[in-house]
């Protein structure tokens, strides 16, 4: 079976599908031979996405400042997370 190094998917902003469709994927995942997961481009305002992804035990591992320009026009901080504990 093909060894892939991650998998990124975008989760909707509610806390309880998040953690659903977060757990379906870590399960996905580890079935498919994956060895982490990785999501990008999680903005610093969005404190739910930030919570479920930690609450997966996903870790931090970059932010990239200023990445996101927000709808006002403004700047905000984006993090990067990562899940390697799938072997």
């Amino acid at each position: 079976m093909r060894q892939e190094w991650c998998i990124g998917l975008r989760l909707p902003v509610q806390l309880r599908a998040n953690n659903h469709l977060g757990d379906h994927s870590i399960k996905i995942a580890k079935e498919s031979d994956f060895r982490g997961m990785q999501f990008n481009a999680i903005v610093e305002s969005n404190k739910s996405a930030l919570h479920t992804y930690k609450s997966l035990v996903f870790k931090e591992v970059g932010m990239i400042p200023q990445g996101f320009r927000l709808k006002d026009g403004s700047y905000s901080n984006m993090y990067v997370v990562l899940y390697f504990s799938l072997l």
